[in-house]
């Protein structure tokens, strides 16, 4: 536990850790090697006193998954397994695969502004025509699509790649990006 909590959480007791505290310890383990669009948002996330003090518990281990967001409790479990063999850079987007989920959950699930009904539409849209092309988690449904897209550089490029082979989705794959930075800012 001392090296997860040296590593991750700025040596704080596992009992009290935040969504800051992991990007804080994330922010000063690799500066040089975060890219300025990652910066951008880490320091975005920080800012948002909802999102940056999301309690993250850390529990022996997950079905499948290396952590979870629970919308009831407004918690991010995160496994203790994957954190003692996970890279950090894989943590670090774990984490903001679940905070995604925090800041996104109710304008997906429950829109109510136009925005955020276009933006499920258009998410929804791009998911039935390209999910048949990919295996990706991120077109398993509008939540992970979102949350992949932010958090999964892989799933970025393989997204990009779709858009670029098909320019008919280009104007909707951009005002899905814009939609989602709108929720961020």
């Amino acid at each position: 536990d001392s090296d997860i909590k040296k590593t991750y959480f700025n040596n704080k007791d596992l009992s009290d850790i935040k969504v800051s505290d992991v990007i804080d310890s994330f922010i000063n383990l690799d500066p040089e090697n975060t890219s300025q669009s990652a910066l951008t948002l880490l320091k975005r996330i920080t800012s948002d006193k909802a999102l940056s003090n999301i309690k993250i518990e850390v529990v022996p281990t997950l079905d499948n998954n290396h952590a979870e967001w629970d919308s009831a409790t407004n918690i991010i479990k995160m496994s203790r397994e994957s954190l003692s063999e996970l890279p950090a850079d894989q943590v670090i987007r774990t984490v903001l695969h679940e905070v995604v989920h925090a800041k996104t959950a109710s304008a997906i699930l429950e829109p109510t502004t136009p925005e955020e009904k276009q933006l499920t539409s258009s998410v929804r849209q791009f998911i039935d025509n390209y999910s048949s092309l990919s295996n990706a988690y991120g077109f398993t449904n509008e939540m992970e699509f979102v949350a992949e897209l932010y958090s999964n550089s892989d799933f970025r490029d393989e997204v990009q790649k779709l858009y670029e082979e098909r320019p008919v989705f280009r104007n909707m794959f951009q005002k899905i990006l814009d939609d989602i930075r709108r929720l961020f800012n």
